[in-house]
């Protein structure tokens, strides 16, 4: 179940790492 966890950090960081983008763009 490691890999799950794992997974759904992942997934956290890359909403992050979109909403960074957004910010910047406006």
């Amino acid at each position: 179940r490691r890999g799950y966890h794992q997974s759904m950090a992942l997934d956290v960081v890359t909403t992050e790492l979109a909403n960074e983008r957004e910010r910047r763009k406006v």
